[in-house]
C-alpha cells in the first residue's frame, strides 16, 4: 500500500534517502521503499566505493557505513532529521573536520582532526599521516 512516510528512513531498494512525507510502499512487516522504486542495474566490482550514512538529529549526528566502526557526534537522542548518503555525507563530514582515518591499523573510523592533533601533542595517541594523505593513529 501506497502511504505517506511518517519517518526519514533509506529505501533498501535504491539506497537513496526517503525524506518525510514523500509517498512510500509499505507493507506491515517490511521496510518502506520509494513508490515504484526498482533497483539500479550495477555491476558488482571489488573496487566498488563503501556506502557511508549520516543520520543527522538537532544536536549530533551519527556516522555509519561498510567496513566503517560506527561513530556519534554530540547528542544523538530524538528523531533523525535529515540523512546524507555517500557523497553528501562526505562533504558534510569534510566541512565539519572530519577525515576517514585507519585506527591500530585495523579499523577504519570518521575522526575529528583537530581531535587527533589535540591527542597527539598530549602524548594520548601517536599519529601519522601516509605518503598517500591518509591518517594512521595508534594507541
Amino acid at each position: 500500500m501506497v502511504i505517506k512516510a511518517k519517518f526519514a528512513s533509506i529505501c533498501p531498494v535504491c539506497s537513496k534517502g526517503i525524506e518525510v512525507g514523500s509517498n512510500v510502499e509499505w507493507s506491515k512487516g517490511q521496510k518502506a521503499t520509494h513508490a515504484g522504486c526498482s533497483k539500479p542495474q550495477k555491476k558488482a566490482t571489488k573496487s566498488s566505493t563503501p556506502s557511508l550514512r549520516v543520520d543527522i538529529m538537532e544536536k549530533g549526528f551519527h556516522i555509519t557505513g561498510y567496513n566503517i566502526t560506527p561513530v556519534m557526534n554530540g547528542n544523538i537522542t530524538g528523531f533523525i532529521q535529515k540523512t546524507l548518503i555517500n557523497d553528501e555525507a562526505k562533504s558534510f563530514l569534510l566541512e565539519k573536520g572530519y577525515e576517514l582515518v585507519k585506527i591500530d591499523s585495523v579499523r577504519f573510523e570518521w575522526c575529528n582532526v583537530d581531535r587527533i592533533k589535540s591527542d597527539a601533542e598530549a602524548g594520548k595517541i601517536k599519529a601519522k599521516r601516509d605518503s598517500k594523505g591518509l591518517i594512521h593513529v595508534y594507541n
